[in-house]
């Protein structure tokens, strides 16, 4: 079948239209007008590549105001800096460079300004990545890693991930710890996905004080007790099946290990 458009070129023809060239002659006036120095296509400022000066001198320039949440958490917050140290923040003024503020939604205002403070103190010193504020309690946790995820600083994110994962291990969560980490946690991630499972293996050990309670707390929450419920049947099958591999083993039948299992059952009863 004959076709009368253009023949690719080394296996790429570039087509620029009005809506590609929006954003590069946006981005070619901003330099000209000094908006945004050190900005050029395909050369954002980057960390790790900078040396300790280079990274000092992103705290100069032009300053944009950050919102979280729809509330302000910097007035006047280093642009370059922004763009080199925040993987969202860069996306954003490469296609807006002259916009005068950047939202990001789902990062609490308090927090948000938290890590804009550490972002400027990090790249002061000349530092080649941002150190997240420590975690004052689980829920600060939950909104540290929440707002990290948000802006993109997943490596920045790890030291309070591991802090989550051990603070779920150790202890029994607060119904107000849970709301706040269902409520900021995506099913998806790992750090809900361990509340689950430690929650389903504290339940199946009965140690759960107040059952009851914890049952109409799930009915509110119907992702986590879909995901619990998961994950006993699958505990229930591997336990079904070491139980038969223990009596194989012992040289006896599966029906041989169900009926002494249903016997100590109904001695436990009577004791």
């Amino acid at each position: 079948m004959s076709s009368t458009s253009p023949q690719p070129n080394d296996g790429f023809i570039p087509f620029k239209t009005k809506a590609s060239k929006k954003p590069h002659r946006r981005l070619e006036k901003a330099q000209a007008d000094r908006a945004i120095p050190a900005l050029k296509t395909g050369s954002i400022p980057n960390l790790k590549t900078l040396d300790p000066d280079s990274i000092k001198q992103l705290l100069s320039g032009p300053r944009v105001t950050v919102y979280c949440d729809g509330k302000i958490a910097r007035s006047a917050a280093p642009k370059r800096a922004l763009i080199a140290a925040i993987p969202r923040a860069n996306a954003f003024f490469t296609v807006n460079p002259l916009a005068p503020a950047i939202h990001f939604a789902g990062v609490d205002r308090e927090t948000g300004s938290e890590i804009l403070r550490a972002l400027e103190r990090d790249l002061g010193r000349g530092e080649h990545s941002v150190a997240l504020p420590f975690a004052k309690s689980f829920t600060h946790g939950v909104l540290l890693y929440q707002a990290a995820l948000a802006l993109g600083l997943t490596a920045s994110a790890d030291p309070v991930r591991r802090y989550l994962y051990a603070t779920v291990s150790k202890r029994l969560l607060e119904y107000t710890e849970l709301d706040t980490a269902l409520l900021r946690i995506g099913p998806e991630d790992g750090v809900f996905g361990h509340i689950a499972n430690v929650l389903a293996h504290r339940r199946y050990k009965k140690m759960i004080p107040d059952p009851e309670d914890f049952a109409v707390y799930l009915d509110g929450w119907s992702v986590l007790k879909e995901r619990m419920a998961g994950i006993d049947r699958v505990n229930s099958a591997v336990r079904k099946e070491r139980r038969k591999e223990f009596f194989r083993r012992q040289g006896k039948g599966e029906k041989a290990g169900e009926k002494k299992a249903q016997k100590t059952v109904v001695v436990g009863r009577r004791c």
